[in-house]
């Protein structure tokens, strides 16, 4: 119950309580307690003032309900929830090696192929590709046209990639542009067709040639040597990794042991068989294609962007 008294030093507030039929209250309250303590209430002037009590009843016959009925004032206010904190925001890991892959750029062109090859939504497909374990990889960089096939509508997935081709895919994949402040030349090249490819990625700090000043454009690529060309490409060490993977018995020869393992723990490269890499074997074609995917694929918006291709 509330009372509100007008502006003095002094006053008594009488309360009559008349119990619900079929109870009874204890005997009088001499004191009224709030919260443990007297209802007294002193230097209050010109404020309202509420007080709650809670009388003891019994019921006195025929009565249901609670032995104990409360009679309160005002209630309590409901408490102010506390604000929702905000979740913390995870920090952004740079796939892409800023000194080689100008990713807005990359993005950019990207976003420009992919809305080109939807509008055009032709089905292009090559001859030799059915069930080829690597069609749906083939297929999407065929899209983008990021790659061609042979004359005779075939793609030879299965056959030897070079460093030429290699480097090829490379620069088109990643849009890479050097500043040519790197300057690096190779013997080998004259006249070659993919000289210009070449000398970019040469220049970018990509790759680097054997000695004697020599690319060896026409030699087959090894799957060692693509590891660690996509390696100097992508912060394969900031990434995710899954440790179960990568435990190859056959590396012991090899340069980039460490560097193959990453590769696998991150998710860019699988083995042959259960345990084998076979670092010093020639890479094929659909290999090259689908190690470059997965590495591109690091990179949450690129993926984005490849799966939106209809």
């Amino acid at each position: 119950m509330a009372v509100t008294f007008a502006g003095s030093t002094a006053y008594t507030a009488t309360v009559t309580l008349t119990a619900n039929s079929g109870y009874v209250f204890a005997a009088t309250h001499t004191t009224g307690m709030i919260n443990g303590k007297a209802a007294t209430v002193t230097s209050n002037t010109g404020e309202t003032v509420t007080l709650s009590y809670v009388f003891a009843a019994t019921v006195t016959s025929g009565g249901g309900g609670t032995s104990s009925p409360i009679f309160t004032g005002s209630p309590e206010p409901e408490p102010t929830p506390e604000p929702t904190p905000k979740p913390t925001q995870q920090p952004v890991v740079e796939v892409f090696n800023s000194n080689i892959v100008n990713r807005a750029s990359l993005v950019e062109k990207l976003a420009a192929q992919v809305s080109a090859a939807n509008t055009a939504n032709t089905t292009t497909d090559f001859a030799d590709t059915h069930g080829h374990w690597a069609k749906q990889t083939i297929n999407t960089f065929l899209k983008v046209q990021l790659i061609s096939g042979y004359e005779d509508d075939t793609f030879r997935p299965n056959g030897n990639i070079t460093h030429a081709e290699f480097a090829t895919m490379l620069s088109r994949a990643f849009n890479i542009q050097a500043d040519n402040s790197n300057n690096v030349t190779f013997n080998d090249l004259d006249k070659h067709w993919a000289k210009d490819v070449i000398m970019n990625l040469a220049a970018a700090g990509v790759i680097q040639g054997y000695e004697g000043g020599t690319f060896i454009p026409e030699k087959t690529i090894t799957r060692e040597k693509m590891v660690i060309l996509l390696s100097s490409i992508a912060n394969l060490n900031t990434m995710t990794k899954d440790t179960s993977k990568g435990h190859f018995t056959d590396l012991s020869r090899s340069y980039v042991a460490n560097e193959i393992q990453t590769a696998a723990q991150v998710g860019i490269v699988n083995g042959k068989g259960k345990d084998r890499f076979d670092p010093k074997g020639n890479a094929t074609r659909a290999e090259a294609l689908e190690i470059i995917l997965n590495t591109l694929n690091l990179d949450p918006q690129v993926k984005s962007l490849l799966d939106s291709l209809s």
